[in-house]
């Protein structure tokens, strides 16, 4: 657990009100469960013709997967994972009805559907993620400015990893053209590392850090 796990060089444990820990104890499918249940009720109240709205808008709409390409944007990157967790949904509900027709009660299905609930629950919460990130770039108090093309690129990379991470749940997905394109970023971002992370602007003595100095300069 995350408790249990710190060393002295490890310094979260000083960053706690800069970080927010889901559970202490290192255990999140209850939450995940909880998020997997209110997807189900969104998704049967769209096929009843709900307009849903909000965070989960993308269960009312029909989505596809996009065209992959060399260069995937933002906006082509989030009709992907949109796709991939209505999917997701989707699955979700034909596994649950196949266990209650087989003679299970709702609660015995939910529990042997835990696993495609979980992965359902991990993709919404991702696409969240993503999408929030490209909201916030799109404002006009950062997207006029200097930082906002490494951000860009930050985004590009968090989506793309996270593509490569679970290839299998995108439809359609060309595995090689999403880790070129993660190639090329790294190398972008690389440059770009260390004043992005400078950023936060959290002291290495605040950090007890056993690293050093935060710009490089030991010798001094």
């Amino acid at each position: 657990t995350y408790t249990h796990t710190y060393t002295p060089a490890y310094t979260h444990e000083n960053t706690r009100t800069h970080l927010n820990f889901t559970l202490l104890q290192g255990e999140n499918v209850v939450m995940a469960l909880q998020c997997a249940r209110h997807l189900l009720k969104m998704y049967a109240a769209a096929q009843k013709g709900v307009a849903v709205t909000g965070a989960t808008s993308y269960l009312s709409c029909s989505t596809t997967a996009p065209q992959y390409t060399a260069q995937m944007s933002l906006p082509a990157l989030i009709r992907a994972f949109e796709h991939r967790a209505k999917n997701l949904v989707e699955t979700c509900v034909k596994v649950l009805q196949g266990c209650i027709s087989r003679g299970q009660t709702p609660q015995q299905a939910a529990n042997s559907t835990a696993i495609e609930l979980v992965r359902a629950a991990t993709a919404h919460s991702e696409l969240f993620v993503v999408k929030a990130f490209a909201a916030a770039l799109g404002k006009p108090s950062i997207a006029s400015k200097d930082f906002s093309a490494p951000l860009q690129n930050l985004g590009l990379l968090f989506a793309l990893h996270l593509m490569e991470k679970s290839p299998h749940e995108f439809e359609k997905l060309n595995l090689t053209l999403v880790r070129e394109q993660l190639r090329d970023l790294l190398a972008v971002v690389r440059d770009q590392a260390v004043a992005l992370v400078d950023a936060f602007d959290i002291s290495d003595q605040y950090l007890c850090s056993a690293l050093g100095r935060k710009d490089g300069l030991y010798a001094s």
